[in-house]
C-alpha cells in the first residue's frame, strides 16, 4: 500500500504499522513538519516507514532515520527510493533498536520520536533529558507514557514545553496521540 503523507510517497508493506485514519494522520504529520525549520538536521527515532520524516527530506539539511522493525524498514527503503536522487543523498538509515542510536541526537537540530505504546526506551529518554537538541518533537500514543517522559524531560531542566496538540486518531476510544514540542532552554 502506498499513500501520500506529508508530501511524500510512503509505503506500507505487509507487517508494517500504519495509521487507519489517514486524513488525520496527515494533519498530525503536517503539525510536526510545521515545527521543523528549513535547513535543520533531523533525527527521527522509531521512524517506522518514514511517514513523518520522508516529507522533511526536501527541505532539511539531513534526515537520519532509525527503525528496528524489518517490515517498516522495507517500507522506509521504498519511500527513500521514491525521493529525488538529490534528496536521497541527504538521508541516512540506522537500523536497530533506538537505544543503540542515541548518538544521532547529538548532531541533530531537531529530534522526532514516535515510540510504540510502551514509550521511549530508557537510554533514549536519558539521552534526551541530559543533552536535548534545540527542538524535540514527541508523538506519543499512550498518555501515561507521555506524562512520565514529559516529567523526566522537564525535571532535567534543559527543555520547556512549547506546544501540545492532541489527535484523536481512534475516535470513540480512550486513545489519543499526543504531539508535543519541547525546546531547549
Amino acid at each position: 500500500v502506498s499513500e501520500t503523507i506529508g508530501g511524500a510517497q510512503v509505503y506500507f508493506p505487509a507487517g508494517a504499522f500504519g495509521q487507519a485514519n489517514l486524513d488525520l494522520a496527515n494533519r498530525l504529520v503536517e503539525q510536526v513538519h510545521g515545527w521543523v525549520p528549513d535547513g535543520a538536521r533531523v533525527a527521527e527515532l522509531y521512524a517506522g516507514v518514514g511517514a513523518i520524516g520522508l516529507g522533511l527530506v526536501g527541505r532539511a539539511a539531513r534526515v537520519t532515520f532509525n527503525e528496528v522493525d524489518s517490515g517498516s524498514l522495507a517500507g522506509l527503503r521504498l519511500g527513500i527510493a521514491a525521493l529525488a536522487p538529490g534528496e536521497q543523498s541527504r538521508v541516512d538509515v540506522r537500523p536497530g533498536p533506538a537505544s543503540d542510536h542515541t548518538g544521532v541526537l547529538h548532531d541533530a537540530d531537531v529530534a522526532i520520536v514516535d515510540p510504540p505504546r510502551k514509550g521511549l526506551d530508557a537510554p533514549v529518554l536519558a539521552a534526551l533529558a541530559a543533552d536535548p537538541p534545540a527542538r524535540l518533537v514527541t508523538v506519543s500514543c499512550d498518555l501515561g507514557a507521555f506524562l512520565r517522559e514529559a516529567r523526566t524531560l522537564l525535571d532535567a531542566g534543559h527543555v520547556r514545553l512549547s506546544a501540545l496538540v492532541p489527535f484523536a486518531l481512534f475516535p470513540n476510544t480512550a486513545h489519543v496521540e499526543t504531539v508535543a514540542l519541547f525546546e531547549r532552554r
